[in-house]
């Protein structure tokens, strides 16, 4: 009869604590120091759009501009866009 082997089940913060220690061995401290810190915009970013994702289920009309400032929203648009921002004049 054959052992099925049971997952390995490790929680987020845990993975994520696993893989920035590898990282940081593999790339050096100045490199993982600037990945925790990208990946933690990106974090804040994300929940930030969920959020206006949730809301818009509930109130379609509310407006993005309820979520972010004129200029968040420009460098989402061009993100998505994939373009360069355009300088504007306030």
């Amino acid at each position: 009869m054959e052992t099925i082997e049971q997952p390995i089940i490790i929680s987020g913060k845990e993975f994520t604590a696993a893989f920035l220690e590898s990282l940081q061995a593999t790339l050096g401290r100045v490199a993982a120091e600037h990945l925790k810190r990208a990946a933690a915009f990106d974090l804040i970013i994300g929940w930030r759009i969920l959020a206006c994702v949730k809301a818009g289920r509930t109130l379609p009309q509310l407006s993005a501009l309820s979520f972010y400032t004129q200029d968040e929203l420009a460098v989402l648009w061009a993100a998505l866009k994939k373009s360069p921002l355009r300088k504007t004049r306030r």
